[in-house]
C-alpha cells in the first residue's frame, strides 16, 4: 500500500472518473475523533498505478476550498464529481463542491483544465448550496441529473444532531 501524500485520513470519500482513469480521494478526517477535518485531495491514477501530483501549479497545490469529512462525493453523467455535506469537524455543512474538468482557452492555446466550483463563493464557477446542512448521508446521481441524498443528521456535535428528511432532491445547475 501507497501512503496518501496528503496524509491518512478517516470518513474520506473515493471517486473513479472512467474517462480519466483516476481515483479521486477526497477529504476526510486528519484525526480519529473525526474533529479535524481535511481540505486535501489526493488523486489515484490507475494506468500509471500511482498518486500523481497535484494538477494545480498554484502553492495551495489541488484542494477542498472548504475542510470537510464523512461527506459523499458522486459522479454526475459529465465526469465532474459533486462533494455534498459532511462536517467541518463540529457542525453538519451544507455547501457543496464539484470538481469540474473543462477546456480554457489562452490566446491561440487551449488545454484541458481540471479545478472546483462551488457554492461558497470562492471558485469562478457558483453551485448552489445544499437544502440542508447533512453529514453521514448518502448519495446517488440519476440519468434525469438529479442528485437524490439520502438519510443523515443536521445541527452540531456540540449541541446534538438531529435526522433530516429521508431523502432530499437536488439539481445540481452550474456551467464549468
Amino acid at each position: 500500500p501507497s501512503q496518501l501524500p496528503k496524509g491518512g485520513r478517516t470518513a474520506i470519500s473515493a471517486t473513479f472518473v472512467d474517462d480519466q482513469s483516476f481515483v479521486y480521494i477526497i477529504g476526510g478526517f486528519d484525526n480519529v475523533g473525526r474533529t479535524i477535518a481535511s481540505n486535501a485531495i489526493d488523486v489515484y491514477d490507475t494506468k500509471a498505478l500511482n498518486l500523481t501530483e497535484a494538477f494545480r501549479a498554484d502553492t495551495q497545490g489541488f484542494n477542498l476550498i472548504r475542510p470537510r469529512g464523512a461527506h459523499t462525493s458522486t459522479l454526475m453523467n459529465d465526469n465532474a464529481i459533486f462533494i455534498a455535506g459532511g462536517s467541518d469537524g463540529a457542525n453538519a455543512i451544507g455547501d457543496v463542491e464539484v470538481i469540474v474538468k473543462f477546456q480554457k482557452k489562452e490566446g491561440n492555446v487551449v488545454s484541458n483544465v481540471i479545478d472546483l466550483a462551488c457554492s461558497t463563493g470562492d471558485c469562478a464557477v457558483t453551485v448552489p448550496a445544499l437544502p440542508n446542512p447533512l453529514v453521514g448521508h448518502g448519495a446517488a446521481f440519476t440519468d434525469r441529473g438529479v442528485l437524490v441524498l439520502v438519510g443523515g443528521a443536521a445541527g452540531s456535535f456540540a449541541s446534538g444532531l438531529s435526522h433530516v428528511l429521508d431523502i432530499t432532491l437536488y439539481n445540481p445547475e452550474y456551467t464549468p
